[in-house]
């Protein structure tokens, strides 16, 4: 009976005008939340019958956001868990990661549950969204990230069918881009990143570097996206300890630079970025021992100097640089001139803010 459930919502939902308003009709949701948490013990249902049940729940949530219509449906969802939304995250975390196990249905799975993550995360303070925060999503993330790249090596050679490595591809990035929005989206900022690092999501993306041209253009952007966001997190000074520290291992692994040398453009070129500026934040490190004042590098050319040398960007005010030219080359060349704006600090905010871990 589940199956057949299941496969009504699969059917009916193939256009998305269509699964709008099967959303909209009342017990649906329900319907399908009752469905998804079925067999929660793992007593008669096997891991294809209790994706398609997700699958039931997942895709009209999905399709349905980022309209105002999400706050409604997930309330519904929320009245048939009981009010009880960590259970659902729970059971959705569990069975994701039970997936993993299974490569043959790993595309599917992670495709699925990011899917139902990523309705959880849009709504600030909702029960949904803070049982799953309570979760540290990004270490769960980036586990996931490092075992589709084992899967992935086994998928290159053809192992599970002719298409699935491409697809599988296509769903790692998709799970990235979820982790890029939670490093970027909201309060403590350094603490997740610092999560990322410490979970192997570098090396991740030196081995990816390694494969880009397998990737199509556009999932490439989501890889240049998170080296830019971790490059400019590396002014955190936690951030720049642990990012040198994963640099030291992952050299004692492998040459990271032949890895992302051997790249794309666009993706060799946010390598050598970050790469740079972990070096040189290295070099910023080791001096701090020998300084009475607080330290600072420009973000543009990456030059150490005295905090009281810098002038910080008028836009965001987060941005600090060494010179005009170096303000104007960061604006022009490397892109301050897009993310000025997602920088903007709160009135009131104390510069020093910058350089402290968000709890």
């Amino acid at each position: 009976m589940q199956w057949h459930i299941s496969m009504v919502y699969v059917v009916a939902c193939t256009r998305d005008k269509c699964t709008l308003e099967i959303a909209n009709i009342p017990g649906t949701i329900r319907l399908a939340t009752l469905v998804c948490m079925l067999d929660t013990r793992h007593t008669f249902l096997d891991k294809q019958g209790t994706y398609l049940g997700s699958f039931a729940l997942t895709y009209p949530l999905q399709i349905s956001h980022p309209l105002p219509v999400d706050v409604f449906l997930l309330n519904e969802v929320l009245e048939a868990m009981g009010g009880n939304a960590k259970l659902l995250v729970d059971t959705a975390i569990a069975r994701l990661m039970d997936a993993l196990d299974t490569p043959e249905m790993a595309e599917k799975a992670v495709a699925t549950y990011v899917g139902l993550f990523s309705v959880f995360v849009d709504i600030p303070n909702h029960p949904f969204y803070v049982a799953f925060h309570a979760r540290n999503p990004v270490v769960i993330l980036t586990k996931v990230l490092l075992r589709l790249l084992d899967i992935l090596s086994e998928a290159n050679s053809g192992r599970f069918g002719p298409d699935y490595a491409s697809r599988l591809r296509h769903t790692m990035i998709a799970a990235l881009l979820h982790l890029s929005a939670i490093l970027t989206k909201g309060s403590g900022r350094v603490r997740k990143a610092l999560q990322a690092l410490q979970a192997g999501i570098m090396t991740f993306l030196v081995e990816c570097a390694s494969s880009a041209f397998a990737f199509e253009p556009l999932d490439r952007d989501g890889i240049v996206d998170l080296l830019k966001e971790l490059t400019w997190l590396t002014t955190y000074i936690p951030i720049a300890r642990q990012a040198s520290a994963e640099l030291e291992k992952l050299e004692r692994m492998c040459s990271v630079q032949a890895r992302f040398n051997a790249s794309t453009l666009n993706i060799r070129n946010a390598w050598v970025t970050f790469f740079d500026a972990i070096l040189a934040r290295r070099t910023i490190l080791a001096q701090m021992q020998d300084l009475d004042s607080t330290p600072m590098a420009c973000d543009n050319c990456f030059k150490f100097d005295e905090r009281a040398n810098f002038k910080k960007c008028a836009g965001c005010g987060m941005a600090h640089y060494c010179s005009k030219e170096c303000q104007s080359r960061a604006w022009k060349e490397k892109g301050h001139r897009v993310e000025c704006g997602s920088l903007k600090i709160k009135p009131g905010a104390s510069a020093v803010e910058k350089y402290e871990v968000d709890t």
